[in-house]
């Protein structure tokens, strides 16, 4: 149940690093989920400035990357799909995730 939780978690916050950092909410976390990272982040940004926190936000990312390359590569076939597929059928984006996944 550990091992469920810390990927889930590690997908999350790529999730969040990959298409939630910024102004616009990522299409894949629940805005209430999303607004308490970024009230983090905000906070973050406020003690240390911007470009510190983007920095350690980077060095995040490639560090649950690294660590978890299966969820990582998941994640960017599912970002990558519902970018470039945006407006299309559910079924579409579908095909180009497992597409980019070599399914």
């Amino acid at each position: 149940m550990g091992k469920v939780l810390l990927l889930l978690g590690g997908a999350a916050l790529l999730l969040y690093l990959r298409g939630g950092r910024g102004k616009d909410n990522s299409l894949f976390l629940p805005d209430p989920i999303e607004d308490r990272i970024d009230r983090v982040v905000a906070a973050l940004n406020q003690r240390f400035g911007k470009r510190w926190v983007d920095v350690a936000l980077d060095v995040l990312q490639r560090q649950v990357e690294l660590t978890m390359p299966g969820a990582a590569a998941l994640v960017s076939a599912v970002y990558r799909a519902e970018r470039y597929y945006a407006g299309q059928s559910g079924a579409a984006k579908k095909k180009a995730a497992k597409q980019a996944l070599g399914a």
